[in-house]
């Protein structure tokens, strides 16, 4: 018998410019490429649902690696015992299961969250930030990893409640998007809608752990925001840091040093609507250790500044 995921869902509590954000990502592309979140998509039929109450009120976008770089990867990959993986092709999600067995457990991530198949509860304390209003420091920087773009983060960002066990430290930000304007680009859906953009923001226990991939290697548990962006006719310059730092890491390994932004203008106004779930990575090793939460309400982006 299958253990059901358990979902928490907020209710109300109480900015990329799109165009220039496809277009800078757009230049890793090179061309487009099947979902490879879309075969490991899981309707939230088959889960548990909760949703939290009121307490104040894929196509995943990849930077695609040209035959040479991946061919070093590979070798760089098997002479570290690391597993080589990729968004499609030989070494695609499908097979993903071959060098990393939990790929294939019952609890992965993403999923597509179904609000009809969702309770409202009230068991997790409030969710509460620390550090997020503060401008980053000339610390923080962006690298080109071959799959995605990560920022690095350097400060003290820190989160709690919402179920986590403890208080959390921030370690990074992802993003996966569409391969053109407006189009799905999330990794999780809602009602099985999909949204352009979704920025993921990792976690680990610093109490337990002195950093995040000792957390991962040793199978224990991490924390993981998500958070959709959806066009509308709003300018956001909250990104501007981040779409400028695009342009200085096209190629892969390459890394940028950031302007300052603040980490809170990137994610909703308000924070009290949103789905709590247990999953996993995404991407393999796949491990399902990560506790989710996904904020129902996108942060608006617009199509046209660019």
């Amino acid at each position: 018998m299958t253990v059901p995921h358990q979902f928490v869902r907020g209710q109300e509590r109480k900015k990329v410019y799109y165009n220039t954000l496809v277009k800078e990502l757009g230049t890793f592309l090179g061309r487009n490429a099947p979902c490879p979140a879309c075969p490991r998509l899981k309707a939230a039929v088959l889960h548990y649902v909760v949703c939290f109450p009121a307490l104040t009120e894929g196509y995943v976008g990849t930077l695609q690696e040209s035959r040479q770089d991946s061919s070093v990867q590979i070798r760089r990959r098997k002479a570290s015992g690391d597993p080589y993986w990729a968004y499609s092709g030989a070494y695609g999600p499908e097979h993903w299961v071959t060098s990393s067995v939990s790929c294939g457990g019952s609890h992965q991530s993403p999923i597509d969250i179904l609000d009809h198949h969702a309770r409202v509860g009230d068991e997790y304390q409030e969710l509460q930030l620390y550090g997020f209003d503060n401008e980053s420091s000339n610390k923080t920087w962006m690298k080109n990893t071959g799959k995605t773009v990560a920022i690095l983060l350097k400060d003290d960002y820190f989160v709690s409640g919402a179920g986590l066990p403890g208080r959390f430290k921030a370690e990074k930000v992802e993003f996966h998007w569409g391969h053109s304007n407006g189009s799905a680009g999330s990794e999780h859906s809602v009602n099985g809608r999909r949204f352009p953009v979704e920025m993921q923001i990792f976690f680990y226990n610093p109490d337990d752990f002195d950093s995040f991939q000792t957390a991962i290697s040793e199978n224990r548990i991490i924390g993981a925001m998500a958070i959709f962006f959806q066009v509308s006719p709003r300018d956001n310059s909250a990104l501007d840091p981040i779409i400028h730092g695009l342009k200085g890491v096209v190629h892969h390994e390459k890394e940028t040093f950031l302007d300052p932004f603040i980490l809170r203008d990137l994610l909703p106004a308000s924070l009290g609507s949103y789905y709590r779930y247990t999953g996993s990575l995404t991407t393999p090793p796949c491990s399902e250790i990560v506790e989710w939460i996904v904020f129902r309400r996108p942060v608006p982006i617009s199509y046209h500044q660019v």
